[in-house]
C-alpha cells in the first residue's frame, strides 16, 4: 500500500487529494511557486516544498524539480491531479525511472490517448465515430489541403480544460486562431502543438467516467453532461446526463468501455463525446486524469474515485464491479470562477476579501481559497465548486440555488449571481441548451442577472454602510457592543454623499436619542437602532424589523454588502470637494486616450508601435491572465502614440501601455 504521497498540482484538486489520502492514513506533502507561498493547498498537507520562482515552466510544470523533491520528502507515489503534468507521459515515465508510483495510467497510454490526434486516429480505427482530426505542421504555414466548411475549431492536442481551443469562422480568422490556440496551451502545458477539425453546433458534451484495474478490470461510473460552457471550457455540469435515453447511454457507455479495453486502461479517466439532435455521437477525447467534475459522479454513485486511483496504483483490484454500481439520484456543479460575465467572461484576479458559503446537507464545496488570499493571474480563475445532490434533478437544481444564493464573495468580481441566474433559466431547467447556449444567450443571461436595487433596498443598504464606516474610523471592532455608543465623532446633524453600484445618493443622518437615529434618504426617514457590528457581519434594527447583512471593507474605503439578495459595493463620496471632483472629470477627459491594463497578467503579443495607424477595435495587445488570452482592442481611430511596454512584461490593473493620438 502507497505510505506517502506528493500531490504535484495547487489549489482545490490539491486539497481534495489530500482529503481522501488523509482517510485512508497515507501521509501527503504539497508543492509550491515562491509567489504561491500563501496558497491554502499548502496547509493541508504534513509538508510543503518550494519550488522556486519563474514561469509555470520553471515551478509547476518543471518534471526535475518535482521529482527531486518526492525524493527529498521520500514519497513512495505522485498524484498529478488535473491540468499541469496530469497528461505528460513524459512525467509519467520519469517517475517510473526513479522508482515512484505515478498515480494515473502508463506512459503509452498517456501518450496515445493524451495526444488528441493520435486518440482520434485510434479510436477510428476500432469503429467507432469521430470528427476528423487535420493536422497543421510547419509552424502553421502548412495547412491540410482540404478543410471542411467554416466555422472550424482549433484544438490543442494535449492537456484539457477547453485551454488551447479556438473557433475560426473564416480563412482570415484562422491563423490567428492556430497561433492563439497554441500560445494558451504552451503556456497551460508545455505544449503548443494544435490540429483543425470540423466544429459541431448545437451540440451537447457527454462524458463517461472509467475505471480500470492491473487485472483487466474495467468499468464505466456512467456518464455525465457537461454542455454549459463558456470558451469551451465548463461552467455546470451534471450527473446523470438528462438529454440520454436508457438505450442512448448504453450505447456511450458500451463505447467507452471498448476504447479504454482497447489501450488496457488501468486508474481513473474519462473518454468524452459530442451528442448531436438526432443521437448521433462522436468521440472527441479522453482525459487520462481525474476531472474537475468527477464529485458529481460520486455523488450518485456513493464512490470516492480519487480513493480509487490509490487503490488501483497500489496494485489492488476494483472495489466494486459493473452490476453493483447503480445511478441513485441527481447531482449538479457549478464552478464559481473570478471573471466578469457582462465583459465576455475577462479574468478578475485579485484578493478575496471574504468568503463563505452554507453548510447544508447534500450541498459539498470543493475550494482552494480562503478570505483574505490573492487569487494570481498566472494561475487558474477557479475561486470553488459547489456541488448539490438530490433525488431528482429538480431537487438537485434546488439545491444548488440554495447553495449559490447562500455563498458570500468580496472583494473581487465574480460569475457567482450569473451562476444563480442560469441554474433559474427556463431553458436549463427544461434541459434545452447545448455548448453554445451561454454564448449565444449571453446578453440576455447578462440582463437577467443585472438586478435593480429598489429604494427600501437603497435604505438598508446606506443604513448598514455607514454604521459599518463610522464604526471601522472610529472604535476597534468589539463583539455585542453597541456602535452607537461608539461614534463620539458624529455631529448631531450631518449630510453626507454615498455611492451604490455607481449610483449617487444624499444622505441626511440625524440623532434621536441616545441609541437610536433617524435617516432621510432619497425623501423618506427612517429610524436605526439596536445596532451591533461582529467581524464581517452587522445586526440592526430598523423601523421595528431586525436585518442582518456580511461585509468587508477595502483598505480605500469601499464596503461589500451582502443582504437583500444581492451584493454591492458602497463608497462614500462626500469627502471630495467641488474642486477636487471637478479636477478627476477633466483629468478623465485628456486620458481618455490612455490604454491601460484592465487586470493583473503578462504581455505576450504586442501588435503596434509608435506612429503605427488604428482602427476602433483593432486588437492592440494580447494579456494573459488566469491562463486566458485577453485581447485589448483599440477604442477609437487614430494613431499609436507611445507604447509602454514589451512582450513578456507582467502589467498590473490600471497599469498605463499605450497612448492614442
Amino acid at each position: 500500500m502507497i505510505k506517502k504521497i506528493l500531490i504535484a498540482n495547487r489549489g482545490e484538486i490539491a486539497v481534495r487529494i489530500a482529503r481522501t489520502a488523509k482517510e485512508m492514513g497515507i501521509s501527503t506533502v504539497t508543492v509550491y511557486a515562491e509567489d504561491d507561498h500563501d496558497s491554502p493547498h499548502i496547509g493541508v498537507a504534513d509538508e510543503a516544498y518550494c519550488l522556486g520562482s519563474g514561469n509555470l515552466t520553471d515551478t509547476y510544470l518543471n518534471i526535475q524539480k518535482i521529482i527531486d523533491v518526492t525524493k527529498a520528502a521520500k514519497c513512495d507515489a505522485i498524484h498529478p491531479g488535473y491540468g499541469f503534468l496530469s497528461e505528460n507521459a513524459e512525467f509519467a515515465r520519469a517517475c517510473i525511472d526513479n522508482n515512484v508510483v505515478f498515480i494515473g495510467p502508463s506512459p503509452g497510454v498517456i501518450k496515445l490517448m493524451g495526444n488528441k490526434r493520435e486518440a482520434n486516429h485510434f479510436v477510428k480505427s476500432l469503429g467507432i465515430p469521430v470528427l476528423e482530426a487535420l493536422p497543421v505542421v510547419d509552424n502553421f504555414k502548412k495547412l491540410p489541403e482540404s478543410l471542411p466548411p467554416f466555422p472550424l475549431l482549433v484544438k490543442a492536442v494535449a492537456g484539457g480544460g477547453g485551454k488551447g481551443m479556438k473557433i475560426a469562422g473564416s480563412q482570415k480568422e484562422l491563423k490567428d486562431a492556430l497561433e492563439s490556440a497554441s500560445r494558451e496551451a504552451l503556456t497551460a502545458f508545455g505544449n503548443g502543438e494544435v490540429y483543425i477539425e470540423k466544429l459541431v453546433e448545437h451540440a451537447r458534451h457527454i462524458e463517461v467516467q472509467l475505471l480500470g484495474d492491473n487485472f483487466g478490470n474495467i468499468i464505466h461510473l456512467f456518464d455525465r453532461e457537461c454542455s454549459l460552457q463558456r470558451r469551451y471550457q465548463k461552467v455546470m455540469e451534471e450527473a446523470p446526463s438528462p438529454s440520454l435515453t436508457p438505450e442512448l447511454r448504453k450505447k456511450i457507455t458500451g463505447a467507452a468501455v471498448q476504447i479504454a479495453r482497447a489501450v488496457s486502461y488501468n486508474g481513473a479517466g474519462t473518454i468524452e463525446f459530442l451528442l448531436g439532435n438526432t443521437g448521433d455521437f462522436y468521440f472527441l477525447e479522453m482525459n487520462t486524469r481525474i476531472q474537475v467534475e468527477h464529485p458529481v459522479t460520486e455523488f450518485i454513485t456513493g464512490t470516492d474515485i480519487v480513493r480509487e486511483q490509490i487503490l488501483i496504483a497500489s496494485n489492488n483490484k476494483l472495489s466494486f464491479t459493473q452490476e453493483e454500481l447503480l445511478i441513485k439520484g441527481h447531482a449538479i456543479e457549478a464552478r464559481v470562477y473570478a471573471e466578469n460575465p457582462s465583459d465576455n467572461f475577462r479574468p478578475s484576479p485579485g484578493k478575496i476579501l471574504y468568503w463563505w458559503h452554507p453548510e447544508l446537507t447534500n450541498l459539498r464545496v470543493d475550494t482552494g481559497i480562503k478570505s483574505g488570499y490573492e487569487l494570481k493571474y498566472q494561475y487558474d480563475p477557479m475561486i470553488a465548486k459547489i456541488i448539490a445532490y438530490g433525488e431528482d434533478r429538480g431537487k438537485a437544481i434546488s439545491k444548488l440555488q440554495n447553495g449559490l444564493s447562500g455563498t458570500v464573495i468580496h472583494g473581487m468580481v465574480s460569475n457567482l449571481t450569473f451562476l444563480q441566474t442560469l441554474t433559474s433559466d427556463n431553458n436549463f431547467l427544461i434541459n434545452k441548451i447545448s455548448t453554445t447556449y451561454i454564448e449565444e444567450n449571453l446578453v440576455r443571461l447578462n440582463t437577467s442577472t443585472r438586478q435593480d436595487t429598489s429604494a427600501n433596498d437603497i435604505m438598508f443598504l446606506i443604513a448598514a454602510a455607514i454604521i459599518i464606516k463610522y464604526n471601522k474610523d472610529n472604535s476597534q471592532i468589539v463583539e455585542n457592543v453597541n456602535i452607537w455608543q461608539k461614534i463620539g465623532l458624529w455631529r448631531h446633524l450631518m449630510i453626507l454623499t454615498v455611492e451604490i453600484n455607481k449610483t449617487r445618493h444624499e444622505v441626511e443622518i440625524k440623532q434621536h436619542g441616545k441609541t437610536s437615529f433617524l435617516f432621510y434618504i432619497n425623501g423618506q426617514e427612517s429610524e436605526i437602532s439596536s445596532t451591533i457590528l461582529k467581524e464581517n457581519l452587522v445586526f440592526f434594527e430598523m423601523d421595528g424589523t431586525k436585518y442582518q447583512f456580511e461585509y468587508s471593507v477595502t483598505t480605500d474605503g469601499e464596503i461589500w454588502l451582502t443582504g437583500m439578495q444581492q451584493t454591492v459595493v458602497v463608497k462614500r463620496k462626500d469627502i471630495l470637494s467641488k474642486q477636487v471632483e471637478a479636477a478627476t472629470e477633466l483629468y478623465n477627459v485628456e486620458h481618455e486616450k490612455t490604454i491601460v491594463s484592465p487586470m493583473h497578467g503578462k504581455i505576450l503579443k504586442v501588435l503596434v508601435s509608435e506612429n503605427c495607424e488604428i482602427t476602433k477595435n483593432d486588437t492592440l495587445l494580447i494579456i494573459d491572465s488566469m491562463k486566458t488570452e485577453n485581447r485589448i482592442m483599440a477604442p477609437l481611430s487614430g494613431k499609436i502614440g507611445k507604447v509602454y511596454v514589451k512582450e513578456g512584461d507582467q502589467v498590473k490593473t490600471n497599469m498605463l501601455l499605450a497612448e492614442i493620438q
